[in-house]
């Protein structure tokens, strides 16, 4: 289990409350539509803060590297000229202290075009993509606001990114609407070549999966994956566990696994600081203005203190469990509301570190090819 204060690995920055799409389980459009009556977007000045203070941090603790995630709304509807003077900004005040920083977009992949080519290449940027799957998944549940279908301009976008070899991977939503398509699914994510695949549970709003549901999904999306043997595009679900039980060292693992809440803080466009984005606009997860405390201050804060103790104070049922080292605990906002202070999706992680690990002890050949190929190394933002 992590120390006390766990290192801040990346900075999720909210850089507009706009978007173009209307997902049907979006967490962050009633936070952001409630809170700014009006379309915003990140100053120059207050991003020239945030680097200042992370710049900072990363010196203090003696860290040579950052990230920062780009997210909204929809943060490619500002255009690449606002974040040319961003990177500027960034380059100079990191460029002092020679830490060297990596910048990823999470986007819903809609609006890419030869400019933005232009800048993914420039800066050496790597793009995260929202997507639920198939055709049919993806136009029922990631819309335009209008409802038109937006799948076609995402397998644009897709082959713009590949063509100019631009690191790319997916980050999947899985709902009510796609928990049944795992097969469909993962054969077109895995045509698509992107460099990792993640799936995230949808927990709030429509569309909200149920622990046994998600246990299925990852159990059957594992499986087609194995079949495919394309172990050189590594799923973030799949990845930490095949690395666990074969042995290898340093384990990577996803913040969700870890332990290292709050590890991942989100910046919002006043400034405002909470433990991750899925905690945006929830008093259980707020940290502090940017503006009023800097990011070294937040561990003193009790609030922060309180999250860590919680974190760190497992119920028996985990520290008895075989696949602790693996899971520790779970993730925080999906303990957070349970009086048992269980991950609400604890039945679905055992079922997948179970089902992961007989398929290696029955076969004991293909464990030993998967090692080979598996790629090590941090997790991206997707």
């Amino acid at each position: 289990m992590s120390s006390i204060f766990p290192r801040i690995t990346t900075l999720i920055i909210t850089t507009t409350n706009e978007c173009n799409l209307e997902c049907v389980y979006c967490h962050n459009r009633p936070f952001l539509n409630s809170f700014f009556k009006k379309p915003i977007h990140l100053k120059y000045n207050d991003f020239k803060k945030i680097c200042r203070e992370y710049c900072n941090y990363l010196t203090l603790k003696g860290y040579p590297v950052g990230e920062f995630c780009f997210s909204g709304g929809e943060p490619l509807l500002l255009g690449p000229k606002y974040y040319e003077k961003f990177f500027t900004i960034q380059k100079k005040i990191f460029g002092r202290k020679k830490i060297k920083i990596t910048n990823l977009f999470q986007t819903n992949g809609t609006l890419v075009d030869e400019k933005w080519i232009k800048f993914f290449k420039k800066y050496d940027v790597k793009i995260g993509i929202s997507i639920d799957g198939t055709r049919d998944n993806q136009n029922k549940t990631r819309p335009f606001k209008n409802q038109g279908k937006t799948f076609q301009s995402i397998n644009h976008t897709i082959f713009l990114l590949k063509r100019n070899n631009i690191r790319f991977g997916f980050l999947c939503v899985v709902s009510r609407y796609n928990m049944n398509n795992a097969k469909r699914i993962m054969d077109f994510f895995i045509s698509s070549q992107p460099e990792s695949i993640a799936f995230i549970p949808c927990l709030d709003y429509s569309g909200k999966i149920k622990d046994k549901e998600y246990g299925k999904f990852l159990v059957q999306s594992f499986d087609r994956w194995v079949e495919l043997k394309r172990y050189d595009i590594p799923v973030r679900n799949f990845k930490f566990v095949l690395h666990a039980l074969l042995g290898i060292k340093n384990l990577d693992l996803p913040c969700e696994n870890a332990g290292r809440c709050p590890c991942n803080i989100n910046i919002n466009l006043n400034g405002d600081m909470f433990i991750c984005d899925i905690f945006m606009g929830k008093k259980e997860g707020y940290l502090g203005n940017i503006k009023e405390i800097s990011l070294l201050e937040i561990e003193k804060m009790v609030h922060y203190l309180q999250v860590r103790k919680r974190i760190l104070s497992l119920p028996a049922k985990c520290k008895k469990c075989k696949f602790l080292e693996i899971c520790n605990g779970g993730c925080f906002y999906r303990r957070i509301s349970r009086k048992n202070n269980l991950d609400y999706l604890c039945k679905a992680n055992l079922e997948i570190f179970n089902h992961i690990a007989n398929y290696l002890k029955s076969n004991s050949n293909l464990a030993k090819v998967i090692e080979k190929k598996i790629p090590s190394g941090l997790n991206s933002g997707t």
